[in-house]
């Protein structure tokens, strides 16, 4: 008999709108977990990039020819130089995108293979583009926190984010953030206490992964 695979629902959303605490706080949920039937994880492909970036091996190259100014004498990338520069240069940032997404994309298939053999009843993916092609044929469904840029950038300046730096990555993911508004499968309010948004997006979740899903790319 041949192991299941598990729910796969994309978590997308602006900046400091509060995906990795919900996501984080999912995976420790007794109530899901008992409704499912078994674990959930994550997957947080922003962190398996910054891990990438950080370390020696051909995406580091890439994007040093890519990017000459961001590399150390040591070889190494300054991420806070590049981060500014893509921000503020939309071909450059679309060339990043071209080169990290295919390590995204290995990153997802190898762990939907891993949550497969261990029994992971759903798997949570954090991850900007995640609506989009070539991620969104990988996901069974699409789960969208909002909440408004005067209280994302409120959260992120507590933080210790400067509020320019906010304003900045808040413009340069919006084309991903738009794509994430016309085809996710459920739209959750990020306004409130962390509690209440968890409790939400669990039910989005247990319903999602109870009929089936709706995948990202589908019409809705």
């Amino acid at each position: 008999m041949s192991a299941m695979r598990p729910c796969v629902v994309g978590i997308v959303g602006g900046i400091a709108v509060g995906k990795s605490a919900v996501a984080s706080a999912l995976c420790v949920d007794a109530v899901i977990a008992a409704e499912l039937g078994g674990v959930v994880t994550l997957l947080d492909l922003d962190a398996v990039l910054r891990a990438r970036r950080a370390a020696p091996g051909p995406l580091r190259d890439a994007i040093a020819a890519l990017y000459p100014a961001a590399q150390r004498p040591d070889g190494s990338l300054d991420a806070s130089l590049l981060a500014a520069a893509a921000f503020a240069d939309s071909a450059l940032m679309t060339a990043l995108e071209a080169l990290q997404w295919p390590v995204a994309v290995a990153a997802l298939r190898a762990a939907i293979t891993a949550a497969t053999a261990q029994g992971v009843r759903a798997l949570l993916v954090e991850g900007i583009a995640l609506a989009e092609p070539p991620f969104a044929s990988m996901l069974d469904a699409l789960l969208l926190l909002h909440a408004a840029p005067q209280t994302r950038a409120a959260r992120a300046v507590a933080r210790g984010v400067h509020a320019e730096e906010f304003v900045a990555r808040d413009a340069a993911g919006l084309r991903h953030l738009a794509a994430a508004e016309r085809h996710a499968s459920a739209r959750i309010d990020a306004t409130g206490a962390l509690p209440d948004v968890v409790r939400a997006a669990r039910g989005a979740i247990l319903a999602l992964c109870s009929s089936g899903g709706t995948r990202p790319n589908s019409p809705s």
